[in-house]
């Protein structure tokens, strides 16, 4: 082994798990060509050697600085060429960071910190763009025309001290140039020449677009007044599968912490998601979902190391507005998504109370580890089965063991318990819902901003008859979480069962709005609104679509229920008798006296008239 001073390029292409996953063939076809058409001659011009490679990182060295930093930036500008016109996607850019310092030669491999803070600059690069570090600075300094931007001294990875870097100012910033010097004007005439010059670029950069925009005549849904936005399911790049959680967490919570926010419109977890592992094209998520602003990221996480990336993307201007990445403690998770929660608000323009951090009353949990087996929990609540609650209450009892003073925790507890007694899936369901009534003020004294503690109570107002405390609690966690899908669906839910369906139609279309991925059972009660109403028209094609997507679900038996209802009013009795005969396959327990106590409507007088409807065609008593 040997040591000598050296000038270390590392360059490693930005998203390239999410290009493989894509296409993998074209994107390592893409790769081999900008090797041989790029990198070689560019690396023959400044001479420069390639010393390491793997997979999409190069790490190169060179005997001159200056050199070192002209190869950057003519790679970047040919790579910029290369993609001009390319789907955002289907671009392959990297990221530069440029070190000189000492390293260590083992054969035509170079290590030492040298090599590591080429990289950790890298890491800090956005994508097209390179970060160098001082001692670069210092070399190419008056040799190599381009404009820097001091990032300050950085603490990084497994690097003893903090490293001094300066961004070269290009991509989405200002331009690269690799031009000599030119010939010194008179200062005022090239102040004046550089500014304009500045001034053009900058025009011309910020009207370009960096893809096709989407086109508001091609939107599924009008586009809301408010700024409107869908946080997409952020790709899990630890190649562990059980990292799922935290990447779909992470997504989860910062569109739990922007629903809060009044001035925003913020597409449902549920809608966003179904883009989940697939290639992403931000015209057309803008245009399915109606909105203008997208933000997609990834994490990668390596013991309790942490990388979270982010970019916000305007869909109609075909730009992306911002990039940020997070080198972060495992422990540092919640500031992070708070960080990203509230730098899209700033960018929005959205105006937050001074020291409002958002996150602080979004999720009342500190405990990663009860975070994740949260997350696990709902999973599991989400198949609906008497098996999942079973095992969404144990993860939660777990996870509340780990942070007993969780708002958050104790409602999502409660919501089981309250689960287990309204689908009667408990051995004792009064013992059941207890317990929801006892965890619903536990969580209401630990915080009671946390909306999802209202929901709760909602909830459980109105399965014990209590219309008006329901609505008094659903309207809370509506003022709490105005942009929760669910909070407003929950809302229509008591309305519904008060008989002021007007105001329950209302909110549930407003809910559909915000996720129009819309879950069955917000879409089940919208029907059976229009059902209350005499809007048999409409509800019918809900329930029949229900009924196609999934005929044998938890709530396909209240589906053909309401189904065979709309059928009679309209005058297809044998249709409607048909459907009760569904109901009761479904579920064999469906009988006018166990529907009594379901149908939880505060007009007696209309329970009877249904009850007799079912009875009529079919359903029997007992």
């Amino acid at each position: 082994m040997e040591r000598r001073l050296a000038t270390i390029v590392a360059a490693d292409i930005a998203g390239f798990s999410r290009l493989i996953g894509a296409d993998e063939e074209g994107t390592l076809r893409s790769l081999r060509e900008i090797r041989s058409d790029s990198v070689a001659p560019l690396l023959k011009e400044h001479n420069g050697r390639i010393a390491n490679t793997a997979g999409d990182s190069l790490l190169i060295e060179f005997s001159s600085t200056v050199e070192a930093l002209r190869f950057s930036i003519a790679l970047q500008e040919r790579m910029a060429r290369r993609n001009y016109g390319t789907a955002s996607e289907q671009r392959i850019a990297y990221r530069i960071g440029i070190n000189v310092g000492d390293v260590v030669a083992d054969g035509e491999d170079l290590l030492g910190d040298g090599v590591n803070v080429a990289a950790r600059l890298e890491a800090l690069a956005p994508v097209g763009g390179i970060v160098i570090s001082r001692s670069t600075r210092d070399q190419v300094r008056d040799r190599v025309v381009c404009n820097l931007a001091d990032l300050g001294k950085i603490e990084v990875k497994n690097i003893a001290r903090p490293v001094h870097a300066f961004q070269v100012l290009g991509g989405d910033e200002a331009p690269l140039t690799s031009a000599k010097r030119p010939r010194r004007l008179p200062w005022v005439a090239g102040a004046a020449l550089i500014a304009f010059a500045l001034g053009s670029w900058a025009w011309w950069r910020w009207t370009m677009p960096d893809f096709d925009p989407a086109d508001q005549a091609n939107y599924a849904l009008p586009l809301p007044e408010k700024p409107s936005i869908a946080v997409l399911a952020f790709d899990n790049l630890s190649g562990d599968h059980d990292q799922e959680f935290l990447a779909d967490g992470i997504s989860e919570d910062i569109t739990a912490a922007l629903a809060r926010i009044p001035q925003l419109f913020v597409i449902a977890r549920n809608s966003a998601f179904t883009y989940k592992g697939r290639p992403v094209n931000v015209q057309q998520v803008a245009e399915e979902l109606g909105v203008r602003y997208i933000l997609e990221g990834s994490v990668q996480r390596d013991g309790e190391q942490l990388r979270v990336t982010a970019q916000l993307i305007d869909a109609l201007g075909g730009n992306h507005i911002w990039s940020q990445k997070h080198d972060r403690e495992m422990t540092d998770l919640f500031a992070v998504k708070d960080e990203i929660a509230l730098r899209i608000a700033e960018s929005l323009h959205v105006e937050l109370a001074r020291g409002d951090t958002i996150w602080s009353r979004t999720n009342s949990t500190n405990n990663i580890d009860a975070w994740l087996l949260s997350l696990e929990g709902w999973a599991a609540h989400e198949e609906w089965t008497q098996a999942g609650n079973a095992r969404a209450q144990t993860l939660n009892a777990r996870a509340l063991e780990l942070e007993p003073n969780s708002a958050q925790l104790t409602a999502a507890l409660g919501w089981r318990y309250f689960m287990a007694a309204r689908f009667q899936w408990a051995s004792d369901t009064t013992a059941a819902l207890t317990n929801a009534v006892q965890l619903a003020k536990q969580s209401e004294q630990l915080d009671p901003e946390y909306a999802g503690t209202y929901a709760l109570m909602n909830a459980i107002h109105l399965y014990k008859g209590a219309h008006a405390a329901a609505i008094e609690a659903g309207l809370k966690a509506t003022q709490l979480a105005p942009n929760d899908s669910d909070m407003l669906g929950m809302l229509g839910l008591a309305q519904q069962k008060s008989m002021d369906v007007e105001q329950a139609i209302s909110n549930f279309e407003k809910a559909v709005r915000l996720n129009p991925h819309t879950p069955q059972w917000m879409l089940e009660n919208l029907g059976e609104s229009y059902v209350i109403a005499g809007a048999h028209e409409k509800a019918i094609p809900i329930f029949k679509k229900l009924l196609t997507q999934n005929p044998k679900g938890a709530l396909a038996g209240e589906v053909y229920i309401n189904l065979a209802v709309s059928l009679d009013a309209l005058g297809n009795e044998a249709e409607a008798r048909d459907a009760i005969s569904k109901a009761i396959d479904v579920y064999p327990r469906f009988t006018t006296e166990y529907l009594r106590g379901w149908a939880l409507y505060s007009d007696a007088a209309y329970t009877d008239r249904w009850l007799a409807t079912l009875k009529r065609l079919g359903l029997p008593d007992s």
